[in-house]
């Protein structure tokens, strides 16, 4: 072999050493986690959709709601374990805006009213279920729209990112509804709106949800949320994948929400007579949270 030829072998080792390095390097040194990443920089980026009452809104630039204070006590729980402030950063986003804004690291966790579903879990990790609705419809009282077929040929509004549109579709395909049309908007606010002005039959979301947009209304007695339900709502906390220690910090911290009963008097606070409810919670709902709580140690939230 020429010197040439020794030359060129030389120089692929030494590149693959260089390679086998790097990769090793990489190895040696992994990314930085969430929790680490929350540690160093001292806040939390926690997403809320602008118009999800009782669960988070703006008001005054301020979110409030009741998962608003779910994540004040997560921040909370954050800061006695990292023995340092954690600031509550929050980040204003809407319904199509959640799972890309955690894919792109733009947040850390969204704390609103969104559905746990299949699709969405291949894309993004759900804490616990925290809370459970359903879709139905909201119409105006004088309509006599009551039932599925009351709404055939009618145009139905929603906001678009929801589960609401997809039960839709999945009644449409089973030809169980056919509509004249779905108004798909950008928020839940813009759909209601249609409704009220006339542009929409029907206002289509989480019961819990219509229930507080309809208190909105310039005259609430007008309108009335339909009793059928097309579709189960279990509500969940969303974060990006392969973070399962933050994952599990938020699921104890719910834990703890609810073997302490703050998790009731946040409830109460606002989705009770003096907030925007009264919701009542059924007894299997209650239940489902005493089967998931199971007890913590005192100082849990510790490294």
């Amino acid at each position: 072999m020429g010197k040439e030829g020794k030359g060129n072998i030389f120089r692929t080792a030494a590149f693959l050493c260089a390679l086998a390095a790097g990769l090793w390097g990489a190895t040696l040194c992994p990314a930085e986690t969430l929790m680490e990443r929350i540690e160093s920089t001292g806040r939390l980026r926690v997403g809320f959709q602008e118009d999800v009452a009782p669960f988070a809104w703006f008001e005054s630039g301020e979110p409030r709601g009741f998962s608003v204070e779910m994540a004040k006590i997560l921040v909370s729980f954050l800061s006695r374990r990292f023995e340092k402030k954690i600031v509550l950063e929050p980040v204003r986003l809407k319904a199509d805006q959640r799972i890309s804004m955690l894919l792109d690291q733009r947040i850390d966790i969204e704390m609103g009213a969104s559905t746990q579903t299949f699709d969405r879990d291949l894309k993004v990790d759900f804490s616990l279920v925290y809370y459970a609705s359903e879709t139905t419809f909201l119409v105006p009282k004088a309509s006599g729209i009551k039932t599925l077929g009351d709404l055939e040929q009618k145009k139905i509004a929603a906001a678009r990112g929801t589960t609401n549109l997809a039960w839709l579709a999945q009644l449409q395909h089973a030809k169980q509804m056919a509509p004249e049309k779905i108004l798909v908007f950008p928020t839940h606010q813009l759909a209601l709106e249609a409704l009220v002005q006339g542009r929409a039959d029907a206002y289509c979301a989480d019961r819990v949800l219509l229930a507080t947009k309809r208190l909105q209304t310039p005259d609430p007695g007008a309108w009335t949320t339909l009793e059928i339900s097309v579709g189960y709502e279990p509500y969940a906390f969303m974060m990006a994948e392969d973070h399962s220690d933050f994952k599990d910090f938020v699921n104890n911290t719910l834990r703890w929400t609810v073997l302490t009963g703050t998790y009731f008097d946040i409830y109460e606070q606002w989705m009770g007579p003096l907030g925007v409810g009264p919701f009542k919670m059924s007894p299997s709902f209650k239940e489902y949270l005493g089967v998931i709580s199971y007890p913590l140690p005192d100082l849990w939230w510790k490294r």
